[in-house]
This record gives structure tokens, C-alpha cells and sequence, in this order.
């Protein structure tokens, strides 16, 4: 079971590491030019974002199967996603049509008939909202 977890994280940290060198240092090679090509296309700015993000899970990930203990906590994984989703859609409005991706496209739809004071509020007020619920911050923190 930790031998198959701590397989997976090492497979998945190659796999980050790959993406990462095809968006940096490979992205003028053939081969490694398609995959630059989509990644970007589709995430925009935010593929670095996602596949730093993939590289600090997967090591992470890799760390807690050798040590047998949790850091990770799957709220605070789907959380990051949001807020890194949010932040997304918020360039997306920003920035103009076609200027953060694909994904930022699909994800600003149903924003789109409202008018720009409603759609920052709104995706502002959705990450604020997010940013506590992920870190779980309380007014006793202030």
C-alpha cells in the first residue's frame, strides 16, 4: 500500500517535472513543442501555476508515503484548486476575451451577461470566500 502510494508520487512527480521542462527549457523542441503548445492554449498563464502546484503535490505526496504520515489534506487540495480557478476567471475578466485560455473561456460563461461591476464582485467576493474556508480563518485571527 505505502510502497504503491510512494510509485504513484515518484510517477506523478516525473510526469510534473516533464511538463515543466516542456513548458521552460523544451518548449522549442518537436516533440515537446505540441504538449507547449496545448498547455497554454488551454491554461493560458496558469499552466506554470498548475504545474508548479502538480510538482509541490506529487513531492509532497512522495514525502508523507516514505514518512507514513498525512500533511495533506484533501479541503485544503480543493480549495487551492478553487482559488487558483477564481483568480483565473478574475484575469480572464481583466485581460480581455482569449488572453488567459481556454479554460478561463469555458469557466467565465455564465459571468458573461452581467455587467463588469457585477462579474469582479462577484468572482472577487467567491475568492474571498474561498481563501477562508481553505485556511479556515477566523475573526479571533485578526
Amino acid at each position: 500500500s505505502h510502497q504503491q502510494e510512494r510509485v504513484r508520487a515518484l510517477v506523478l512527480l516525473c510526469i510534473s517535472l516533464l511538463l515543466l521542462a516542456s513548458l521552460t527549457i523544451f518548449s522549442a523542441a518537436p516533440v515537446w513543442n505540441g504538449i507547449y503548445k496545448f498547455f497554454l492554449t488551454f491554461f493560458g498563464w496558469s499552466a506554470y501555476v498548475f504545474i508548479l502546484g502538480l510538482i509541490a503535490f506529487s513531492s509532497i505526496r512522495l514525502w508523507e508515503s516514505m514518512n507514513r504520515t498525512r500533511i495533506l489534506r484533501w479541503p485544503l487540495i480543493i480549495g487551492l484548486l478553487c482559488i487558483c480557478l477564481l483568480v483565473l476567471i478574475e484575469s480572464r475578466l481583466v485581460m480581455g476575451t482569449l488572453k488567459a485560455g481556454v479554460l478561463a473561456e469555458l469557466l467565465v460563461g455564465p459571468l458573461l451577461g452581467w455587467s463588469p461591476a457585477v462579474q469582479h464582485v462577484t468572482v472577487l467576493g467567491l475568492l474571498l470566500v474561498a481563501i477562508i474556508l481553505t485556511f479556515r480563518i477566523t475573526l479571533g485571527m485578526c
